[in-house]
C-alpha cells in the first residue's frame, strides 16, 4: 500500500534509537524527509547516515531538547528554512520514573516526569499547529504515549503513568480545537516493545513471564510500531482522529 509519504516532512522526537529509531526507520523506508530530533546527537546523526545509504531518502539529525521552548522553536524553524515546511509530526519523547514510593518522591521528581511526557508534547505540538495554521495546510502527529495510561505494570510508576493518562486526554482534546483544519493529531499506546533499553530480549525469567501474558508470546518491535504510526500520519487513516491506539499486541485484552 502506497501511504503517500514520499517527500513529506516529518520530524520524530526522540528518533534516534528504541521505539523512536523504528518509526524513523519505517518513515524513511517510505520515502519521507525525515528530521531525527535527539539529545544524543552522536546517535542521531549515526541513525541518519544508517538511513540515508539503506534507504536514499532525505534524513538529517538535529541536537534536540524536548523540554526547552528555545530549542523546540529553533528546530522547526530551521527545518521550515531548509526543508520547506512541516508535514507531520512524532512526539516521541518520553520517560522519567522515578520509581520511588509516594512517601519519597519529591516535587523535583515529579515535575521530572511532567517535563519530559507533557511539555515536551505540548511544545513540539504547539509548533506544529502554529506552522500549519500560518501556511493554512493540514497535517498530521502522532503522540506515543504508553499502555501505563490505563494499565501501570508495576508499582512506583505513579508519576510516569499519570502524564501519560494526560497524553490521552492532550490528543483527543487538541484534535477538538483543529481538526476542522485539517490538522489531525493521533496516539498509540505501546506496551512491552524490545529495545535496547527495556532488555526485553535478554532471556530472563521476568521476561518469560510478560511474553506470556501477550496472546502471540511475542514483545513488540520498534519497526511494528513504525509501521502503524506510518498509516496515522497519511492520508489513508483520514477517518482516525483523536483517538489513542492501543498497539500492545494485545496486552490489555
Amino acid at each position: 500500500m502506497d501511504l503517500g509519504l514520499a517527500g513529506k516532512v516529518i520530524i520524530v522526537t526522540g528518533g534516534a534509537a528504541g521505539i523512536g529509531g523504528g518509526i524513523s526507520t519505517v518513515l524513511a523506508e517510505e520515502g519521507a524527509t525525515v528530521v531525527i530530533a535527539d539529545r544524543d546527537l552522536d546517535a542521531a546523526e549515526q541513525h541518519a547516515a544508517e538511513l540515508r545509504e539503506s534507504t536514499g531518502s532525505d534524513v538529517i539529525a538535529i541536537a534536540y531538547d524536548a523540554t526547552s521552548e528555545e530549542s523546540v522553536r529553533d528546530t522547526f524553524k530551521k527545518v521550515i528554512s531548509e526543508k520547506g515546511g512541516v508535514d507531520g509530526l512524532v512526539n516521541n519523547v518520553g520517560g522519567g520514573i522515578a520509581f520511588k514510593e509516594p512517601k519519597d518522591i519529591t516535587l523535583a521528581d515529579w515535575d521530572r516526569a511532567n517535563q519530559l511526557n507533557m511539555v515536551s508534547m505540548f511544545l513540539a505540538s504547539r509548533e506544529f499547529i502554529i506552522h500549519r495554521q500560518e501556511v493554512k495546510k493540514p497535517g498530521r502527529a502522532v503522540n506515543v504515549i504508553s499502555k501505563s495510561a490505563v494499565s501501570s505494570g508495576h508499582k512506583h510508576g505513579y508519576d510516569y503513568a499519570t502524564y501519560k493518562a494526560a497524553g490521552i486526554g492532550f490528543t483527543r482534546s487538541i484534535s477538538k480545537e483543529v481538526a476542522d483544519e485539517g490538522i489531525v493529531f493521533n496516539g498509540i499506546m505501546p506496551g512491552y516493545v524490545a529495545t535496547a533499553k527495556t532488555h526485553y530480549d535478554d532471556p530472563t525469567p521476568e521476561n518469560e513471564a510478560r511474553k506470556q501474558k501477550l496472546p502471540r508470546h511475542e514483545f513488540t518491535t520498534p519497526r511494528q510500531l513504525g509501521d502503524i504510526v506510518a498509516f496515522l500520519l497519511s492520508e489513508r487513516s483520514s477517518e482516525i482522529i483523536g483517538t489513542t491506539l492501543d498497539t500492545t499486541g494485545g496486552l490489555l485484552l
